[in-house]
């Protein structure tokens, strides 16, 4: 009898690694630091929602459920998940990593549906200033996204992976290797399982780890 073979997909690592790829892109091509640092800090927004939905994957229930869990806010969702976990216990919204992943997703809908604006400039002036102390208040984001920098993308990126690392072992308490089986496509053959890593996310986890110094202890190659 043929074994059933079985790949989960899971997009987490694919867009971890094009935040990576578009951060060394904004480095190594020239007048194209904005675009790219633009475009990793979008997708690495893209990585929290997609581990989400990873987590919410891995709960049973019924279908209608799930479509309801679909709705809620990302925040919602991580304290859904948490509270899933750690019985009769609630997230802590006001800690630093929840105050910053509610700015985020401020920042994310702001760029991405955004509506045309008007503003009056003074007399003689034909473009708007800059004015460097426009900044979030907790990732010291500029408020305007045509003044991202590569700066500002490996920050967010190193907080992204830095919040996950975050949920994932401190306060759900899971091991490296149960964290990563969250997270990264799995091959199931029979009563085996293998996770699809090649050398790119390898690549990718030491150049979070050696040169944005984020925490990726939920990777974990086997």
């Amino acid at each position: 009898m043929q074994q059933r073979v079985e790949i989960v997909n899971k997009a987490f690592f694919e867009q971890l690694n094009d935040a990576v790829f578009l951060i060394k892109c904004s480095e190594d091509i020239p007048y194209g630091e904005g675009a790219f640092s633009r475009q990793a800090i979008i997708t690495s927004i893209l990585c929290l929602e997609s581990a989400a939905n990873c987590f919410m994957y891995a709960i049973p229930c019924t279908k209608a459920m799930k479509s309801a869990l679909d709705k809620l806010s990302l925040v919602d969702k991580y304290e859904y998940l948490y509270m899933s976990i750690i019985e009769s216990k609630s997230i802590n919204r006001g800690s630093p990593y929840f105050q910053k992943l509610s700015e985020l997703v401020k920042i994310r809908n702001k760029y991405v549906h955004s509506k045309p604006s008007s503003e009056i400039l003074p007399p003689n002036e034909i473009s708007k200033p800059v004015l460097d102390d426009e900044k979030s208040q907790y990732l010291k984001l500029p408020t305007d996204p045509q003044s991202w920098q590569i700066k500002d993308a490996k920050n967010v990126v190193k907080y992204v992976c830095d919040f996950i690392d975050h949920f994932l072992i401190d306060l759900c308490e899971f091991p490296p290797s149960y964290s990563t089986n969250f997270l990264i496509t799995t091959l199931y053959s029979g009563d085996e399982s293998f996770w699809l890593i090649d050398e790119n996310k390898k690549d990718t986890i030491k150049y979070l780890r050696e040169s944005i110094g984020a925490k990726v202890r939920f990777f974990e190659a086997n």
